[in-house]
């Protein structure tokens, strides 16, 4: 009996074919295949993986005469068809039809069973597909850099469509939605604060704000970039809905001809997603939690 092991098999943009992992490989294995092949297609008919799927099915029962059917089974960011396959004998005859969705459900559904790295065997890359960003003819923006600015300037006021949650033009939208910048996990909407941050007595985050004739200049504009708007942490506020939700860390940019915002303007931007109970941290206030959060100051 020999162990078995694969490396992580993730590559930008690609769908790929995997089956389920075998901790042993058998020293006579039996011919195969010995029955039905499976791929499962973890989107709904007519879409990527679905029709590369096929293609694959028709190419392998035209050229291999084997009998490859391939099932769909969307939902859960593709953790419903993994899961299907996973139920299955690790003996290469059901396959998931992974792609970029399937590398982004750990980030983005909590609770997972499975660890693509160590639960499945890579099988063949099939494709490598890419993007292409339009917009409405309408929209006033011809370059990346005009389209980042005008969502600057008008957030929550323009949409984007995708084709589904986890999907690449999903993740890239939402990007675009945050202004072009890339977070740390433990900052600004990341799913374990959503989730775990549900009720609680007191949730406290850290915001930045700058007046608009100031994010001209690249350097502010980058400093804001790596910090919370008062509207995306009203938008987690607003999700989790603390008995208490409180600022700190205010990073409240100014320069010599521009003053900062203003306490009263930052909680009016917060306002524009956020309707709960609000405080901005100050220097030696205190809270005290029990039926209610009493905020006090030494």
């Amino acid at each position: 009996m020999i162990q078995q092991s694969a490396p992580p098999f993730v590559g930008p943009l690609a769908a790929a074919l995997v089956w389920a992992a075998t901790s042993t490989v058998q020293a006579q294995p039996a011919p195969f295949p010995s029955g039905t092949i499976r791929f499962v297609a973890p989107f709904s008919a007519s879409t990527p993986p679905d029709i590369i799927s096929r293609i694959v099915a028709k190419e392998l029962t035209e050229g291999e005469g084997w009998r490859v059917i391939v099932e769909n089974r969307p939902g859960g960011v593709t953790t419903i068809a993994a899961t299907d396959v996973l139920s299955q004998p690790a003996d290469g005859h059901s396959l998931y039809a992974m792609s970029v969705p399937s590398v982004a459900a750990p980030s983005l559904v909590p609770n997972i069973s499975f660890n693509l790295d160590k639960d499945f065997e890579p099988v063949i890359k099939a494709t490598v597909s890419y993007n292409v960003l339009v917009v409405n003819p309408s929209v006033p923006a011809r370059t990346v850099a005009e389209l980042v600015a005008l969502l600057k300037s008008q957030p929550d006021k323009l949409t984007f469509s995708s084709g589904g949650f986890g999907t690449p033009a999903h993740l890239i939208g939402e990007q675009f939605n945050r202004g072009g910048r890339s977070d740390p996990p433990d900052r600004c909407r990341a799913w374990r604060v959503l989730r775990y941050g549900e009720g609680a007595d007191l949730l406290v985050h850290e915001v930045a704000m700058a007046r608009p004739e100031l994010l001209v200049e690249g350097y502010i504009q980058r400093i804001v970039n790596h910090h919370t708007s008062p509207q995306e942490a009203g938008r987690v506020f607003a999700q989790t809905r603390p008995k208490l939700a409180a600022f700190t860390h205010l990073v409240m940019l100014a320069s010599e001809n521009v003053t900062a915002p203003t306490v009263d303007e930052l909680i009016a931007a917060t306002r524009e997603t956020y309707a709960g109970p609000l405080v901005v941290g100050e220097d030696l206030m205190s809270f005290e939690i029990g039926e209610t959060v009493i905020v006090g100051h030494t």
